[in-house]
């Protein structure tokens, strides 16, 4: 079990805790069974974003909560009292137009409805997929609210003339410890539009011209490149290679979105980008998380399952 994972059910269970969602005792001993078993010199053998292994009670303990949906509450209401007629948001919010293929959202959804999603996404239980300092909860693995599926119809009214006609077709989030510092490397998403809305608040972050989103503006993808799409996609150095000849050859024009509060940036998928560098307050409650809608599927990925980079994480 990851540890940073680990760190996430502990502050999940207090929070539901204080909900009256799971119960305290046998959640929380089960979590100190671990971490009292922790000792500081397997720590530094596994290090902070390694793996711990569990006592037969501390898993009996944690079953409540660890792999498992826990808590799905409220959702209905949040739509019914987050959007105007018709489920329409009732704004869209200020968008600018950064270049080509680029746009961004900022006051993208109302504030009650951006609360809620922020809530649900640190509440939620389903950040089954553990990668190197932050978790990932995907569509296909039940992190599918009522809540998450009515802004995503939403967006696709709303953004009609950006998105046409390619609907819903994958949706995740992740959840960054706050230690990370560095965030998902270089890659392409699999869809034809994707819409990136951040939901952690102004102050949990620490360089605010920092933490939002790198984009690479290069036509890589559109058959002028000597770099197999789906082989480059499962291993960043490759693109990292394809970036640094673009850049020494004067191809290629760079775009980084900071971080803001209720931000929604919507981009073509192929364009090559990367999470910037993540430097958030500790404490649970300021963890970064980024939500993902991605509509319709690119030529050259259709129909093609995720795939996984060269450190076996999976890319979408």
């Amino acid at each position: 079990l990851a540890y940073h994972r680990l760190w996430q059910v502990w502050q999940v269970a207090a929070i539901e805790r204080g909900l009256s969602l799971v119960e305290e005792a046998a959640v929380m001993h089960g979590i100190r069974d671990v971490r009292c078993n922790d000792s500081e010199a397997q720590r530094a053998v596994v290090g902070t974003f390694g793996r711990v292994d569990f006592l037969p009670l501390a898993r009996a303990s944690l079953s409540p909560v660890l792999g498992r949906w826990a808590n799905d509450q409220a959702t209905v209401a949040a739509v019914i009292d987050g959007f105007g007629p018709a489920g329409r948001p009732r704004s869209v919010g200020d968008v600018s137009v950064l270049g080509r293929g680029v746009v961004v959202i900022d006051g993208a959804l109302e504030h009650s409805v951006s609360q809620k999603l922020f809530a649900f996404c640190q509440q939620s239980t389903l950040y089954f997929d553990q990668k190197a300092g932050h978790l990932g909860a995907y569509l296909n693995d039940g992190f599918a609210s009522g809540l998450l599926l009515q802004v995503a119809r939403s967006f696709q009214h709303t953004l009609r003339r950006l998105l046409g006609p390619h609907s819903l077709t994958q949706l995740w989030a992740y959840k960054y410890d706050s230690e990370v510092g560095n965030g998902i490397r270089v890659h392409a998403d699999q869809g034809a539009v994707s819409l990136n809305c951040w939901l952690t608040t102004d102050e949990a972050n620490l360089r605010p011209e920092l933490g939002g989103l790198r984009i690479y503006y290069t036509e890589s993808w559109s058959g002028n490149s000597s770099v197999d799409f789906r082989q480059s996609n499962q291993d960043f150095r490759l693109l990292q290679a394809e970036i640094e000849d673009l850049a020494s050859s004067g191809e290629l024009q760079i775009l980084d979105v900071p971080h803001r509060a209720n931000r929604c940036l919507l981009f073509r998928s192929e364009l090559l980008h990367e999470t910037g560098a993540v430097h958030f307050r500790s404490g649970y409650s300021n963890r970064r998380i980024n939500l993902t809608f991605m509509y319709g599927m690119a030529k050259l990925f259709s129909a093609s399952p995720p795939t996984a980079d060269a450190d076996g994480n999976r890319r979408h």
